[in-house]
This record gives structure tokens, C-alpha cells and sequence, in this order.
């Protein structure tokens, strides 16, 4: 892979990360609401789940971001 495709891999990729935090952010931001108003738990829950599995993704996908941009660096 030369370095023009690793540069468009990176932009992806950080555009992936900020994709799947701006997931996490808009989640949580759905669950606190509902919990203020006193919501039942059942209907905040999907939303924390939503918020966990997003912030499992950025985390896979900032992994594999930092690993591209090693392989920059070393070259």
C-alpha cells in the first residue's frame, strides 16, 4: 500500500471514528433525557446499549487508525 492510499485510509478512518462518537454522544444524550423525565429503565436501556457498541467501534476503529499511520511513519 503506498502512501496515497494510506492517507485516503486515514481520512476514512477518521471520519469512521468521528461517525462512531458523534453515535455515542447522540445515545447518551437520547438516555440522559429520558432518564430526567423519570423514564422506566427499559426504554433508556437500548439506548446505553447503542451508546456501548458505537464506542466499542471507534475504539476498533481508532486501533486500526493508529496502526495505518505507525506504517506511515515507519516508511
Amino acid at each position: 500500500m503506498d502512501d496515497l492510499d494510506r492517507s485516503a485510509e486515514l481520512r476514512q478512518l477518521a471520519h469512521d471514528v468521528r461517525n462512531a462518537l458523534n453515535g455515542v454522544a447522540v445515545n447518551l444524550e437520547v438516555a440522559r433525557g429520558r432518564a430526567e423525565r423519570g423514564c422506566d429503565i427499559t426504554q433508556v436501556a437500548p439506548f446505553l446499549e447503542t451508546a456501548a457498541q458505537q464506542l466499542e467501534a471507534a475504539t476498533r476503529l481508532h486501533k486500526r487508525y493508529t496502526d495505518v499511520a505507525a506504517g506511515i511513519a515507519a516508511a
